[in-house]
């Protein structure tokens, strides 16, 4: 890894730990067969380190490819977690997967068998050169995205478990799985096949409940009863990239270029790592083929790659006979009762269901500095980033390509700020690049600073609703500010049912849907009288929405049918303005900020908490930025303050299988803020950088301080004294020295004016 961090500057890792800590090493290339865990002498495997390992213990994992999972036995402590790190800069995979070994048999043209015992059932998967496989299906994947089902259309009505089409290939279908997206297209369900004939596929009766309530064979909208396609059988297998599972036997339909120099992995874990212990840290590892799955409190991962953590052939039922609407699962999973996560400078990417999901039964979590992306293959209501957990902040992060919703927040006193996120709805329609549903009552969620963009449905099948926010079904209490929303299909903000208590200021929309309203609500009967006459209806109300920037349409339509009502009536909507040309510096390029003498600088309505200069009254609110000029401007950018950017840091190269084809291989990722390895400390209130680390013997060490340096110890692990440097210049802020001939771990002791910051340093 371009930046590895060894040591762990978070409130979770103390600059002082127990000299009685011990450091482990693993490497499963090594031919030693007196196994002690030592550099000389390591273990084999994670597993055995695990074993012995106790707070405070670190475990240094050699470069290669793990097929196992961490799974610790013992907890950490505040001050001395239990620390799993690549070691250096090693390239280590943890990977759920197995290397086909057997050898392939040309059973027919293209077509090669293998027996082999693939025992996950719907947790099944192939990956072809790194790359996951199709399973499978017909109609054939036309263009290899996943994002374009390439289904067929039902044009006659069907039932709850039935639907007719003349297309369909008269073969053996039964047990075949069914994928199908219903015509309001907004949620997929996945079902076997219980019989076909004459065209006929036949499933399990549905539940009139939603999700299948709604999206069904029965139900006619955009011109059809929904799109299906037939995948999982052995009478699909026919293109290449293909495969099935059947009888003991894993069948491929690949050329013979392709089986000459190819490497294939098969699903053999559910799981890359495990964690129910607490105080536990995973630092610069790769993960792939399983997530990672946390129960313990105050858990850690950094500088990590997880890729392809959350795939299945099939979402199954509940025990209900009831539809699932969204994955089970995801790449990283903060389960029940596991509290206070730190996801942070990781990258999280390409999954069938979701990238990050915290559960509501846990809370306190930090996700910052991530690219997650890639995912919801299945199109349905998972989520690249699925937060149900209270006071969890969701901060600088990159979020991108989705089959539906680009991201959700629901867990109380939460906030989602600083986020870059776009390319969401590739599947799915009726959705949003932040999506929620509520009940009506104060969420108290802070959604500030973000960049929602670009979210298109498919225009051949689907109802064309993609949002940019979308406070569905009585979302409440949202204050949402400082937000940049463009070139969605559909509207800036939508709001349905009983939307209440939502403050939307000073947020800017621009560039959405043609002929579309900028704010839009969807207000349905909630009851009726036996002739169908409506008594009681939904109602957006108690909703504050000030200085916000649209460009020129109607700002806001609520509707059911025919029936309309001025929203402006029961919400307070003050000092919104709209521009017939672009008022912005660079639309562009991003730069939203005003041009200087636009009119609508200073024009404004001072509101406390977001333009003011103090904060709003969530705990994890920061000082708002506080207005310029008279009065504070319309939209997202005050002319004269800070031209923000949403997003992470992080750079990533592709996940490759390495050269010769043998093994797994993940590229670095580039932390662009950072040109060499660097140790970063702030516990005192200075900020102590440390590089490079880890550091080979006879190369400078480098200290760089925010305050003066009164003194530098080096001391070996044991704590003896290997170097000692009093600065002759205390007002000195940079000092570089030969560090001594040593191989191990070493701490690094600065002293400046506002106390003292130990760094761990290894020393090659």
């Amino acid at each position: 890894m371009t930046s590895k961090l060894l040591l762990f500057a978070s409130a979770m890792v103390c600059s002082t730990f127990s000299l009685l800590a011990k450091d482990y090493h693993v490497n499963n290339q090594a031919k030693s067969s007196d196994e002690t865990g030592s550099l000389e002498h390591p273990y084999l495997t994670i597993s055995d380190a695990s074993a012995v390992m106790v707070a405070g213990d670190i475990c240094y994992i050699h470069e290669g490819v793990y097929r196992e999972t961490i799974d610790p036995i013992n907890s950490g402590t505040s001050g001395n977690p239990i620390i799993y790190a690549a070691y250096g800069d090693d390239n280590v995979i943890v990977t759920a997967t197995d290397s086909l070994s057997v050898d392939l048999q040309e059973v027919d043209v293209n077509i090669y068998e293998a027996k082999v015992e693939m025992d996950l059932g719907d947790r099944n998967m192939v990956y072809l050169n790194g790359e996951k496989m199709q399973i499978a299906r017909w109609p054939n994947d036309k263009d290899g995205d996943p994002f374009t089902i390439d289904a067929i259309k039902i044009n006659q009505k069907g039932t709850f478990s039935s639907f007719y089409s003349p297309d369909i290939p008269n073969k053996a279908w039964t047990g075949a799985y069914l994928y199908y997206l219903g015509a309001h297209s907004g949620c997929s369900l996945q079902e076997e096949i219980t019989s076909f004939g004459g065209g006929t596929v036949r499933f399990n009766e549905l539940s009139t409940l939603w999700p299948s309530g709604t999206h069904n064979p029965a139900r006619f909208e955009n011109k059809h009863y929904g799109t299906f396609y037939i995948y999982n059988s052995i009478h699909a297998l026919d293109t290449l990239n293909e495969w099935y599972y059947g009888d003991g036997k894993l069948s491929l339909y690949l050329n013979r270029e392709q089986i000459k120099d190819a490497t294939i992995e098969y699903a053999k874990r559910t799981a890359t790592a495990t964690i129910d212990k607490d105080y536990i840290v995973l630092e610069g590892l790769n993960f792939f083929g399983a997530g990672v799955y946390v129960k313990g409190d105050n858990f850690k991962i950094t500088e990590c790659r997880v890729k392809q953590g959350s795939n299945m052939l099939l979402v199954p039922r509940q025990s209900s006979g009831k539809s699932n609407a969204v994955g089970s699962d995801a790449a990283i999973s903060i389960l029940s009762n596991a509290n206070n996560a730190t996801i942070e400078k990781c990258i999280v990417e390409y999954g069938d269901t979701n990238g990050i999901m915290t559960s509501g039964n846990s809370s306190g979590h930090v996700i910052n500095n991530n690219i997650v992306r890639y995912f919801d293959f299945i199109g349905n209501h998972s989520t690249p980033v699925r937060l149900t957990s209270p006071t969890t902040h969701f901060s600088n992060n990159t979020v991108k390509y989705a089959g539906r919703d680009g991201s959700r927040m629901s867990g109380e006193n939460s906030r989602f700020s600083y986020n870059d996120v776009s390319h969401a709805l590739k599947i799915c329609s009726d959705g949003g690049l932040f999506y929620i549903t509520g009940s009506s009552t104060d969420k108290d969620i802070e959604l500030d600073h973000n960049w929602f963009y670009e979210a298109y449905s498919p225009e051949s099948y689907s109802g064309l609703k993609a949002n940019g926010i979308y406070l569905d079904n009585n979302s409440g209490g949202y204050d949402v500010h400082h937000n940049v929303v463009w070139r969605t299909q559909w509207r800036a903000v939508q709001m349905n049912w009983t939307a209440v208590y939502n403050n939307i200021h000073n947020n800017t929309f621009w560039d959405v849907g043609e002929g579309q309203e900028t704010f839009g609500c969807w207000i349905p009967c909630k009851t009726k009288d036996p002739s169908g006459n409506c008594l009681e209806r939904h109602d957006v109300r108690d909703n504050v929405i000030y200085n916000n920037l649209s460009d020129v349409r109607t700002w806001w339509l609520s509707v059911d049918g025919s029936f309309t009502e001025d929203e402006t009536l029961d919400n307070d909507f003050q000092n919104n303005f709209q521009s017939s040309l672009s008022p912005f510096e660079n639309f562009e390029e991003q730069n939203f900020m005003l041009k200087s003498g636009s009119s609508m600088v200073d024009k404004g309505k001072i509101i406390s908490g977001v333009n003011d200069g103090t904060k709003l009254h969530h705990a994890m609110s920061d000082v708002s930025e506080k207005y310029t000029g008279a009065a504070p401007d319309i939209g997202a950018y005050e002319v004269g303050g800070v031209n923000w950017k949403p997003g992470s840091s992080l750079t990533y190269e592709e996940f490759v299988w390495d050269d010769n084809g043998v093994e797994l291989k993940f590229d670095t990722i580039a932390h662009p803020e950072v040109s060499e390895p660097t140790a970063i400390s702030q516990t005192s209130g200075a900020t102590i950088e440390v590089y490079p680390n880890p550091l080979e013997n006879g190369t400078d060490l480098t200290i760089k301080s925010s305050d003066p340096i009164l003194e530098i110890v080096v001391r070996d692990i044991n704590g003896r004294e290997l170097e000692k440097v009093n600065p002759s210049d205390f007002q000195t802020s940079q000092v570089s020295l030969l560090t001594p001939d040593y191989t191990g771990i070493a701490l690094v002791s600065v002293s400046t004016i506002k106390g003292v910051e130990i760094i761990k340093l290894l020393m090659k």
